[in-house]
């Protein structure tokens, strides 16, 4: 008996583990989470000069995807899906009722900042917290 149980103890335990990998592997990626913070207007035909932002970031193979909600644009409050690669940075855009956001950015930490332009909101920035 006890030459079953401890073969069965070592592939129940090498099971468990590659079951928890994939999970694993998307938490240690630093883009994949939930965010919160502003975004701000660069230049000086901003009418305004900022807002608030949150949404999230998931992962499916190669692809970013989400869904993020920018505050106080011209446009009042726009929403939409996240399209993203890692190209040394999160390269891509959210779509909005307001028109298409370009954007990139880089993780340091827990805090997620870079640039955006918009036919429609201008050129700016944004720095966002991991929450």
């Amino acid at each position: 008996m006890k030459k079953f149980i401890l073969p069965f103890s070592l592939l129940l335990a090498l099971a468990l583990m590659l079951a928890a990998a994939p999970a694993a592997m998307a938490d240690d990626d630093p883009y994949v989470g939930n965010w919160s913070g502003t975004w701000t207007c660069a230049g000086s035909g901003c009418e305004k000069t900022g807002g608030t932002m949150h949404g999230n970031i998931t992962k499916n193979g190669s692809e970013y995807g989400g869904q993020f909600t920018m505050e106080n644009t011209l446009a009042g409050t726009i929403s939409g899906p996240l399209q993203a690669w890692d190209r040394g940075g999160l390269n891509g855009r959210i779509d909005t009722s307001a028109g298409s956001i370009g954007f990139l950015g880089k993780v340091n930490g827990n805090t997620f900042e870079g640039t955006f332009e918009s036919q429609g909101m201008g050129n700016g920035s944004f720095r966002l917290n991991r929450q």
